[in-house]
């Protein structure tokens, strides 16, 4: 595969690259924003084995055992070792965040009969405070830490709240040694163990309420293995039994049967305060990514979130941040995290599924433009839609190559279209809202069986049969080789993608607005802003808030009216970081050339960037009347950069306000949508921004923007009886000399 016009380049020419980039986006990672990271999520036990004498891990007791590198369930070796030794691998791919999933000490085996297998993924912790001996130990954890920040490469840990390794056991549906009781009366099957048919039956509160609880108990020889010990206490967990994954289990059954903490009680909550707090101390990482989010109650995240950031803070890790993982496929649902649940940011899977479905089953880019438009959701003060972790496929869902292989339009496609559109995918997370999240063997072409453990495989030379039959995208290497090739295709791609991302601000932290996509499953259109929009005057938006994050149940009051209904505030906008304003970004999804007329949101436009795929081709680009006209190669992004400020467009008419509520995900919402006239000429807006501030808000989250139809303010409205009036204020602004502020009473209907 190759790049626009480019020839495959050296690793040493890659690195070059990324030297010349903009040392803003990558010099400091103390103060680097989180919009600036590339991140790299990688599973240490299947990335490089630096030491193999801790292959077995401890030498005795819980953590000991489970490595079999023959078995795709147990461990292979791979260690924090030998994750610090390829770090000049990830620096030259243009990686500045790691993400590792867990690697606190875990019990090193589990599960009943068949479906027995190690913990090489790091989710079954038994101790919150040091390594597991398999990825070697605190030091070598020190170390890696030390090495990756010389290279101003920041380390996220994995961690997990809601659960720890299965110990807890109940007399209803086991016996005393911890085995299960056949027949028994707890028996339930869940899916975990359906081969095996055991399981507890998840019982609800009211059943326990009424006396029908389990009788839970610690087996002999697994008392007191946790640490720190307050989690041996069985009274700080629910022990309901297994979540059937929908309804109240979601929240208090065992997931998969790992023992559910209640993190409804204050005790489990400064627990963990106290537990990730002395991490962040004694390693000092920077960031969280939080597993299992919507396993447990908002109310948890709403303490535990803003305690850790202001701990973080206080030892001097600024830009200490934290994402959440809430494997929710609909956006508005997905937002309830970060605008109800106080996490600055979550994993995306809104967007992933999007973007499977137009680059695998070659659905219309309508599905990215209708989900994007929901971007509103996220939108406050501080924080918005391009604090978004993205990604195409993860540990748990997949790879974007096992999805190209099954697609409906992929799955018959040749092999080079099919390393085209992994080529695509990948440009969109890198060249759309949000921070890329590129998933560790990706680069490398790698495909997998499915989900699961068939999407684990090792880069180092791997001894799993059913990993060595994949056939790879971009090379006839198998996963029984070493697989750290920079040369490869998909690596080369992501380093060039990489590069461009570090160098243009407006790629990184543009706001965006969806300009153009096409039901014809061909084409998709974003601009890029280098503006910032007005919020209402008198309340520094542009500051988060310090835990980023809406204030519960705090009611914040203000007396702020603004300037008088009318009132025109004339300033330059121009843009913030150099380069043009409008960052033109056009995605071409099908297999022939797509051509593309819009009108121009700046005096002319040059090409930056072009990654196209199977048919290297330079597109092309001329203005003529205020209009741009376009022709993408197939299966490509193409990067036009405007070289002046916006254009005036005349301030629209407001003609109608109407508000309403809406629950999603079981949380309220206020939405206070707008009817406008004189906003676009035919099918195409104008620049506009629209920024409302919530006057008569019952929390602190009451500002929100919006640059795209359809215009509305969406706010977090967690109250049982909502105002008959919604107060606002409301800025239009054109991005480019000219605003109007007033204010509003609106009927909620």
């Amino acid at each position: 595969m190759r790049s626009g016009s480019d020839r495959v380049i050296p690793a040493l020419v890659v690195a070059a690259l990324l030297v010349g980039c903009d040392r803003g986006a990558d010099a400091d990672y103390l103060t680097r924003p989180l919009q600036d990271e590339v991140f790299y999520f990688v599973l240490p036990d299947r990335f490089a084995n630096g030491s193999p004498a801790n292959d077995h891990g401890a030498p005795a007791g819980p953590s000991h055992g489970g490595f079999d590198p023959t078995h795709k369930a147990y461990y292979h070796g791979g260690d924090l070792n030998g994750l610090r030794a390829k770090l000049d691998y990830l620096q030259q791919l243009g990686i500045t965040a790691i993400w590792m999933t867990p690697i606190l000490r875990n019990q090193a085996v589990q599960g009943p009969g068949a479906n027995e297998s190690a913990a090489y993924h790091g989710y079954w912790i038994i101790d919150f405070t040091e390594v597991d001996p398999h990825f070697g130990g605190n030091e070598e954890l020190e170390a890696l830490i030390d090495d990756a920040h010389a290279r101003d490469i920041k380390v996220f840990f994995d961690i997990i709240t809601n659960h720890t390794a299965d110990v807890i056991r109940y007399r209803e549906c086991h016996n005393a040694d911890g085995t299960f009781r056949r027949g028994a009366a707890g028996q339930g099957g869940t899916a975990w163990e359906a081969g095996e048919g055991e399981g507890c039956a998840y019982r609800t509160r009211a059943e326990t309420a009424a006396g029908n609880a389990y009788t839970p108990f610690l087996p002999l020889g697994l008392a007191g293995i946790k640490r720190p010990a307050w989690l041996n206490e069985i009274r700080w967990y629910n022990n309901q039994g297994d979540s059937q994954w929908e309804g109240e289990s979601n929240l208090y059954g065992d997931f998969a049967g790992l023992d559910d903490l209640d993190t409804s009680k204050a005790e489990v909550v400064e627990g963990f305060i106290a537990i990730f707090s002395e991490l962040i101390t004694r390693f000092r990482p920077d960031g969280f990514r939080i597993d299992t989010v919507r396993h447990v109650e908002l109310d948890f995240w709403r303490e535990f979130t803003p305690a850790i950031l202001a701990h973080a803070r206080g030892i001097g890790i600024p830009n200490f941040t934290v994402f959440g993982e809430a494997y929710i496929q609909n956006a508005r649902e997905l937002s309830v995290y970060t605008r109800h649940g106080a996490l600055p940011s979550v994993l995306d899977f809104a967007l992933q599924e999007a973007l499977r479905q137009v680059a695998a089953d070659g659905a219309s880019p309508d599905a990215l433009a209708e989900l994007l438009a929901d971007d509103d959701f996220y939108h406050r003060a501080g924080a918005d839609a391009r604090d978004l972790m993205t990604f195409t496929g993860n540990h748990d869902m997949g790879r974007i190559g096992y999805f190209l292989n099954k697609g409906e339009a992929s799955g018959k496609a040749s092999a080079a279209e099919r390393l085209a559109r992994s080529a695509l995918a990948h440009s969109f997370l890198f060249f759309a809202r949000g921070v890329p999240v590129i998933y560790y063997g990706d680069e490398q072409g790698f495909t997998g069986d499915g989900w699961d453990q068939d999407a684990r495989e090792n880069m180092f030379p791997s001894k799993v049969a059913v990993y060595n039959d994949n056939v790879l995208l971009g090379t006839d290497a198998t996963t029984a080789q070493d697989n750290f090739n920079p040369d490869h295709p998909l690596y080369q791609h992501l380093a060039r993608l990489s590069a461009a991302y570090r160098a243009e601000p407006a790629l990184r932290r543009g706001q965006q607005v969806v300009r153009q996509h096409a039901s014809d499953g061909a084409t998709l259109v974003l601009s890029r802003l280098n503006v910032s929009p007005s919020f209402p005057p008198g309340d520094p938006a542009a500051e988060p808030p310090p835990s980023s994050s809406p204030s519960f149940p705090r009611k914040r009051e203000s007396s702020e009216s603004g300037p008088p209904a009318g009132a025109l505030d004339s300033r330059l906008r121009g843009n913030d970081d150099g380069g043009g304003a409008d960052t033109l970004v056009l995605f071409n999804f099908s297999t022939e050339p797509a051509n593309v007329r819009l009108p121009a949101w700046a005096p002319a436009y040059e090409l930056l960037h072009s990654f196209s795929g199977e048919h290297p081709a330079q597109p092309e680009h001329r203005l003529s009347d205020g209009i741009l006209s376009t022709t993408i190669p197939p299966l490509s992004a193409t990067v036009l950069s405007g070289t002046g400020a916006i254009p005036a467009a005349p301030l629209p008419e407001l003609t109608a306000l109407t508000a309403h509520t809406e629950e999603h995900h079981g949380n309220r919402f206020l939405i206070v949508e707008y009817a406008l006239k004189n906003v676009s000429t035919g099918n195409q807006q104008h620049p506009l921004s629209i920024a409302t501030r919530l006057l008569n808000a019952p929390t602190a989250d009451a500002q929100t923007m919006d640059l795209s139809p359809p215009w509305r303010a969406v706010f977090p409205y967690p109250v049982a009886e909502p105002p008959a009036n919604i107060r606002v204020e409301i800025t239009l602004d054109n991005l480019a000399a000219e605003r109007m502020t007033f204010e509003r009473a609106i009927p909620l209907q």
